[in-house]
C-alpha cells in the first residue's frame, strides 16, 4: 500500500482520491489555508481550491471540515508520527 505524508498526516493512495487531492486534504487537515498549502506544494492557490472542491464532491461533504472528518472516518487520512511534506513512502 502506498502512502503520502504531509506534516503530521498520512494518506493512502488506494482509497479513490488522486495524489493532489490527498495532499490538499492533508494540508487542510493541518489547519492551513489553501494559499499556505499551495506554497508548501509549489502549486497555485486555484489548484488547491479546485482539488478541495473535487474532494468535497467525492466524499459528499458540505464543507472542507466535513471532508476532513469523512476522510478520517473512511481511513483515507490519519495522523502520522512523521513530519514530512510531499514525500512518498511505501508500506
Amino acid at each position: 500500500m502506498s502512502a503520502l505524508t504531509y506534516g503530521n498526516w498520512k494518506a493512502f493512495t488506494d482509497k479513490g482520491l488522486a495524489v493532489m487531492e490527498l495532499m490538499s486534504l492533508m494540508g487542510k487537515a493541518s489547519g492551513k489555508t489553501a494559499k499556505q498549502v499551495a506554497r508548501d506544494l509549489d502549486r497555485s492557490h486555484h489548484t488547491i481550491v479546485q482539488r478541495m472542491k473535487s474532494v468535497r464532491f467525492k466524499l459528499k461533504a458540505v464543507s472542507e471540515s466535513a471532508a476532513v472528518a469523512e476522510a478520517m472516518r473512511l481511513g483515507i487520512i490519519s495522523r502520522s508520527e512523521e513530519r514530512r511534506v510531499g514525500k512518498e513512502c511505501m508500506e
